[in-house]
């Protein structure tokens, strides 16, 4: 199975899991120029999901492991760090300015860095 294979083939096992949930796989820039493929399983209220990187599980079939198995340890890790209730009013604040407007804190030196980078 190429990696092609792969990615599409847990899309499809998670999406059948997960049939109310928006499926996403999308390419991640992370540090030194490395680009990797991140899954997100996102519920229908939710304003942010975690991302689960694939080419580890992907790999992992090059071992012992097999796509059942894969699939099962995807959903684990998504169930085991998926948003938790108490999120939803900090993720409403965030979203709203005049909650948040008095708690941002800006120096005089960031203000002047960010200027001369627009120049």
């Amino acid at each position: 199975m190429d990696y092609r294979q792969f990615e599409k083939k847990v899309v499809e096992e998670v999406q059948q899991r997960y049939s109310e949930c928006e499926i996403i796989v999308r390419s991640i820039n992370k540090n030194n120029g490395i680009k990797l493929r991140g899954l997100c399983i996102k519920e229908p209220e939710d304003v942010i999901s975690p991302t689960i990187y694939l080419e580890d599980f992907y790999r992992s079939l090059k071992g012992d492991s097999n796509i059942d198995d894969v699939i099962s340890e995807i959903c684990r890790l998504y169930e085991s760090h998926k948003r938790p209730e108490a999120t939803d009013e900090i993720m409403c604040n965030i979203r709203d300015w005049e909650t948040m407007a008095d708690r941002i804190y800006y120096g005089k030196k960031l203000v002047t860095s960010v200027r001369k980078q627009c120049r």
